[in-house]
């Protein structure tokens, strides 16, 4: 599904687990085309060596996600075209990220 991107457009929750491999390989488009994207979680069990290979450009488009929890992210920032409006939760356990956003954003009531 990720590599041939069939059906991208009609995802909304995606479950990523890495228990076998010690490698994992996101091209920069990966999540490009999944429009309705509400959840995303990659996980690795925290004692476990996995090298997870995200490029630099990496793009998460998704205006509608509410759940992000990506184990050992290796960029040391979220990627630029990020869309933070409806996040209820966020989840970077064991990652290189440095810097979120840049200036705080008031919770709307």
């Amino acid at each position: 599904m990720l590599t041939k991107k069939y059906g991208t457009e009609t995802i909304e929750g995606l479950f990523i687990e890495i228990s076998r491999s010690s490698q994992i390989q996101f091209s920069r488009d990966s999540f490009t085309k999944m429009n309705r994207l509400r959840l995303l979680k990659v996980y690795i069990q925290p004692w476990k060596y996995c090298d997870v290979d995200l490029p630099i450009n990496f793009e998460l488009s998704s205006s509608e996600l509410r759940y992000l929890n990506f184990s050992k992210y290796p960029l040391k920032s979220l990627p630029k075209n990020f869309h933070r409006n409806n996040l209820v939760q966020l989840n970077l356990l064991g990652s290189n990220i440095k810097k979120l956003w840049k200036r705080m954003r008031s919770l709307k009531t």
